[in-house]
């Protein structure tokens, strides 16, 4: 009998397979569940403007970055070892405003150059939710595009090229959960900006909404399912943080006041947006609930300090999928 209940059993070896599997999984869960989140961000209280990184309370801020040209919009890798950011720090002699985008550890070591092209602007890097490509903004071609490359610098190409604006530009990529489609700031529309989407690979690009405003920054929810942004509009015609759907519905304003509230970033859990504000007189990092709620000030000091990036990252949670041109279709397959 004995025997014979051993024989419909997993062998020894098996269960033993299968109990590591599940200690691995639970394991796996609870670091997740307890990673602690921190938030880069770009800074001018040392004089210069550098890379920050604080814990996501606000504390323990640290210098990652220390040179007297400009280090900015830094972006955390999905795994944390690193950070791409923009640097003036490579600036050509007589010229001005000619940034490059490099990658570092995240402990601010071995920076590393990523774009070579000179005299242009590299800016505003962008990570892939798998890390292994980065999108960004520049002008070697004449007018502001996205392009992307891998993550060593290599495979660059072009991902923007709107034909019937003279001089569009388009502006701020930020990756979907899936890494299937990149929401982007452009004035292909003809009138501001307005936020758009296209996929990854630059085609099929569809205009989100159109709020009759200058839009920007735009930041995707974890789970794939709404975008937030910042618009300049309103009463006090200064920017605000706002809220979309990603089939254009549902706008909701989650900030109004006097005060200049931008570059809005959802933590890795979806239950806060990070964003810089002046509102107190010069410009902090600020959080609150993805309803607009619950208004914390993060940094305070006389200086500036803007662009926040969270850490950890939130892994791929949206289905894949074209990016459809019907609003309804784009919900669903989000």
């Amino acid at each position: 009998m004995i025997r014979r209940c051993c024989a419909n059993s997993p062998p020894y070896s098996l269960k033993n397979r299968i109990v590591f599997v599940l200690i691995l999984a639970v394991a796996l869960i609870n670091t997740q569940a307890n990673a602690h989140a921190q938030i880069a961000f770009s800074s001018d209280r040392g004089g210069d403007m550098n890379i920050y990184v604080m814990d996501e309370d606000g504390k323990n801020v640290v210098q990652l970055t220390d040179h007297p040209q400009v280090d900015s919009t830094p972006a955390w890798s999905p795994d944390g070892r690193l950070i791409a950011f923009s640097s003036l720090r490579d600036e050509p002699p007589n010229t001005h405003g000619n940034s490059v985008i490099y990658i570092m550890d995240s402990d601010g070591g071995n920076p590393t150059r990523l774009t070579q092209e000179p005299n242009s602007i590299d800016t505003l890097p962008a990570w892939s939710p798998y890390g292994n490509r980065i999108a960004f903004v520049s002008n070697r071609d004449g007018t502001g595009d996205i392009y992307v490359m891998d993550a060593d610098g290599g495979n660059l190409g072009r991902l923007t090229h709107d034909e019937w604006n003279r001089s569009p530009y388009d502006w701020a990529p930020s990756w979907s959960p899936s890494g299937r489609f990149i929401a982007f700031e452009s004035t292909r529309g003809g009138r501001g900006s307005d936020i758009w989407l296209m996929n990854s690979d630059g085609t099929n690009p569809v205009l989100l909404a159109k709020p009759p405003a200058h839009d920007t920054s735009p930041s995707w929810s974890p789970d794939g399912k709404r975008i937030v942004f910042a618009s300049r509009d309103g009463e006090n015609f200064t920017w605000e943080i706002h809220r979309v759907d990603v089939d254009g519905g549902g706008i909701q304003s989650l900030t109004n006041n006097a005060a200049n509230d931008r570059q809005p970033a959802w933590s890795p859990s979806g239950e806060q947006i990070a964003f810089s504000s002046d509102r107190d007189g010069d410009y902090d990092i600020y959080v609150m609930n993805p309803d607009g709620e619950n208004v914390l000030r993060l940094t305070n000091h006389a200086a500036g300090d803007y662009a926040p990036s969270w850490f950890p990252n939130t892994l791929a949670v949206s289905s894949q999928g074209k990016l459809p041109t019907q609003w309804s279709a784009i919900k669903s397959n989000q």
